[in-house]
């Protein structure tokens, strides 16, 4: 369609006669100086403005008509009215009381010899002094024009500040409202900009900081100093750096991305500096990267636990079979890190797994194990064989920490939580979590080590002792059940692992512990794949995957009477998710299907939408965005 350009209809300028006059104010108490004084400026106008003449004769009046008139421009002043400083006396009420520092007062007196002319100016904040014998016409008109000139400029500097006043606080209302703490400060380092922000994320007012150097006042960013001092000293070619994942430390470790740019200000150069938060991300980050690499070691363990029975029975394998039991151990926890999917999985009380594991363990008898039972049925859905897996790790890895001598007990806790006081992440605060929290005061963990508790090809265990699979494992087990897991560690103090699992629905009642039905979920990117399925499992629902289209056509022919709704990928190996989704609507038309893509909606999906498709996901998409386009598809309640 054409663009048509319409234009506003023009309007033409203001006349002169249109402005508004200049208002002129005549006080005296001799009526006949105003009638001279009008005579004299009849015809007068300045900038293309006329006068329009006030008269008031004493005190009283003149008061009333300054108070009623903001915008006089001048006012010819008698000194003596009713008293013989009537007019020090109004010049007063205009200065002081009113606080006009605008309007310009030329005095006139017919006693100039009772007080001297520059005294009176300086102390009374007077414009100009006139005897009315001296002034005449062309003397009158001269002075009224310097004063008008000399209003006209000082209403001239007040409109552009107020516009700068407004034009700073528009600005200001802006930087306020960014997400990103943003802070200029000059080449010596003192702050000159301090949004809302930083505020926030440092506790500091801009009044406590402005002014001063930005390091001492704020602590928190004294790692960052030398990044200021080299970007100060830096040529004109690099005016800019960027860092990201930068670690600080404000009431825990946090890493943060941010961008330094030189720029020249109103008083020389400045250094602006903008900082966003990103440990939420770098968490996400590192989860991902964790969850891919236990996937992998998943994909290897599995062939490994399937290929080494083979080799261990096979005749003539005399030296595995003095191994037997150990490679059975080996066998065993290699096999936990395995698809888990959903099958045999039940509702349990984890209190009562905990305890069963407990009474069972052989605990040393320097250490003391302090078991606190949940006063009611800690209801997950689980399967016993991994529920008791992820028990007996946690417990055996705090008995061998504790085995040296530890400070204190190892504590066995298991408590109801909401996913908002669990510091989860986005998508989960309103759902609730069982959670089991180990704590022992045995030798403690480095950063170091901390950071890659969770990586199975990472170990701290000596040659022979084991393989150091026990968290990792935990890991495994738990995402795989919809769960998280923390650690928190100081090297020679404590260690304490919390692992959080889903509040199985209904946990009140087991009676009530039903699936919310079946979703197949298609996708060939593996992380996300395992990502949906994790936030669908936490809604409870039962969830099958597939990697591409074929597969999802197997599982979806196989298992269609109780699949209540289909995810797809737009791209797939083997056959593209749209194909898939038609051969799914030919065969059952009003199974509810989402589709997704990382390539935004085009006309495809428009098509598909209007052949029968439920809804549409952009990737990357939010835990939230997903349980609306679930609920959604399926008419559910949350």
């Amino acid at each position: 369609m054409d663009d048509i350009l319409t234009f506003a209809a023009e309007v033409a300028p203001p006349s002169p006669d249109s402005q508004q006059p200049w208002k002129i104010l005549i006080s005296d108490d001799e009526p006949s100086v105003h009638l001279v004084t009008r005579l004299a400026l009849g015809d007068f106008r300045f900038e293309n403005r006329s006068l329009e003449l006030l008269s008031s004769y004493g005190e009283a009046d003149t008061r009333k008509l300054l108070t009623d008139h903001q915008d006089i421009a001048v006012v010819l002043l008698d000194v003596v009215m009713e008293t013989e400083d009537s007019g020090f006396s109004v010049v007063r009420y205009i200065r002081e009381t009113l606080g006009n520092r605008d309007i310009r007062i030329i005095m006139r007196t017919g006693q100039s010899g009772t007080a001297p002319e520059d005294r009176i100016i300086i102390d009374y904040d007077i414009n100009d002094f006139k005897d009315k014998t001296e002034l005449t016409v062309a003397k009158l008109r001269t002075t009224l024009i310097s004063s008008l000139r000399t209003y006209s400029h000082l209403k001239i500097i007040a409109e552009e500040q107020r516009k700068t006043t407004a034009h700073r606080a528009y600005l200001g209302s802006i930087l306020d409202s960014l997400s990103s703490v943003l802070i200029a400060v000059d080449l010596d380092l003192r702050v000159l900009l301090w949004n809302r922000q930083a505020q926030q994320w440092t506790g500091l007012g801009a009044q406590e900081v402005t002014g001063h150097d930005l390091f001492e006042v704020a602590p928190v960013f004294r790692p960052l100093k030398a990044l200021f001092l080299q970007l100060a000293t830096s040529s004109a070619d690099q005016p800019q750096l960027e860092r990201s994942f930068v670690p600080l430390w404000k009431e825990g470790q946090v890493f943060v991305h941010l961008t330094l740019q030189k720029l020249e200000g109103f008083n020389g150069p400045e250094i602006l500096f903008r900082l966003d938060d990103r440990t939420e991300a770098k968490t996400q980050d590192d989860q991902a990267i964790r969850s891919h690499r236990v996937n992998m070691f998943s994909a290897l363990a599995t062939e490994i636990a399937r290929e080494l029975p083979l080799l261990v029975s096979a005749p003539g394998s005399g030296p595995g079979q003095a191994f037997g039991p150990r490679i059975s151990g080996l066998l065993s926890r290699l096999a936990g890190f395995s698809p888990l999917g959903d099958r045999g999985r039940e509702v349990l009380d984890w209190g009562a797994e905990v305890g069963k594991a407990l009474a069972a363990l052989a605990v040393p008898e320097h250490v003391d194990v302090r078991w606190e039972s949940p006063s009611k049925p800690a209801w997950v859905h689980a399967s016993p064989g991994h529920l008791t897996a992820i028990v007996a790790h946690l417990l055996q890895n705090a008995l061998e920490a504790s085995s040296g001598g530890g400070k204190g007990p190892v504590r066995v806790t298991i408590t109801r939580h909401q996913g908002a006081d669990l510091d989860l992440g986005p998508g989960e605060p309103d759902h609730h979590f069982w959670c089991l929290t180990v704590e022992d005061h045995g030798i403690g963990m480095s950063a170091e080590v901390l950071e890659q508790v969770f990586d199975p090809y990472f170990t701290t265990k000596p040659d022979n002792v084991g393989l150091g699979l026990g968290l990792p494992l935990v890991y495994r087990l738990v995402e795989d059940l919809g769960g998280f897991v923390t650690v928190r560690s100081f090297l020679g103090e404590s260690t304490t692992v919390q692992v959080a699992l889903p509040a199985a629905k209904g946990d009140e009642d087991p009676s009530e512990l039903t699936s919310r039905g079946k979703i197949l979920v298609c996708d060939d990117e593996p992380i996300l794949r395992n990502i949906v399925a994790k936030i669908l499992r936490v809604q409870g629902y039962e969830v099958i995957e597939a990697a591409d289209g074929p597969t999802a056509l197997e599982l979806f022919h196989a298992q269609a009477e109780t699949i209540r709704l289909v995810i797809l990928d737009m791209i797939l190996p083997g056959r593209p998710g749209l194909e898939v989704f038609k051969d799914i609507h030919r065969q059952a038309p009003h199974l509810p299907v989402l589709l997704s893509s990382g390539f935004g909606r085009g006309s495809d999906v428009d098509q598909a939408m209007a052949q029968g498709v439920a809804g549409f996901l952009q990737k990357p998409y939010r835990a939230d965005l997903l349980r609306e386009a679930v609920r959604r598809a399926l008419g559910t309640s949350p």
